[in-house]
Formats: C-alpha cells, sequence, structure tokens
C-alpha cells in the first residue's frame, strides 16, 4: 500500500499545480476543473491493490447527483501513474486554452 500513497500524492502534486480542483478522502478522491465543459476524473483505491480512474459522463458538473463512468484507466505502476499525470496537464493545457478563445 506504500505505493498507492505515494501515487495519490504524486497525481494530487501534478493536479494541484495545473490548476485543477481537488476534493474527496484519501482512498476516492476527484480532480476536475469548473469550466464550462468540465475535465473531471475520479480516482479510487481498487480493492485488488492499485488505482483506478472514473471519468465524468455528463456535459455538466453541476448536477447534484453526478455520475462517473467505468474505469477508464488503471494506475498499477509508478509508470502508469507518471503517464495518467501527463494526461492530466496535457487535458487542462488543451481545455484551458480552447476556453480563452
Amino acid at each position: 500500500m506504500g505505493n498507492l500513497d505515494s501515487f495519490k500524492c504524486l497525481i494530487r502534486a501534478v493536479a494541484k499545480e495545473c490548476g485543477y480542483q481537488i476534493d474527496g478522502a484519501d482512498s476516492v478522491f476527484e480532480v476536475y476543473t469548473e469550466f464550462e465543459h468540465p475535465i473531471s476524473f475520479q480516482i479510487k483505491e481498487n480493492s485488488k491493490g492499485y488505482l483506478q480512474v472514473h471519468i465524468w459522463e455528463d456535459a455538466t458538473r453541476r448536477v447534484k447527483n453526478h455520475k462517473y463512468g467505468r474505469a477508464r484507466y488503471s494506475l498499477r505502476t509508478a509508470l502508469d501513474v507518471v503517464q495518467f499525470c501527463n494526461i492530466l496537464n496535457s487535458s487542462y493545457s488543451l481545455r484551458a486554452r480552447r476556453h480563452e478563445e
């Protein structure tokens, strides 16, 4: 479980530097933007000992009973986490640039 703590810490640090908002507990948390067309991920610990990433399935986060879809990514290794952090960075950069136009 020590690796999971390091993985979650890295994801949170990268998300914060990119400008995402972060909410939730240690075992399940959300990384998201509040743009008109939001980017939103839910990261949760899997019972098998890895992290799974769910992606927002609705057009807006303003719905009270917001819904995440099935797990899209499985983060089992440090390389998996680094690749997901690249997705966070790229998604935010592309979305932010599009939002400013």
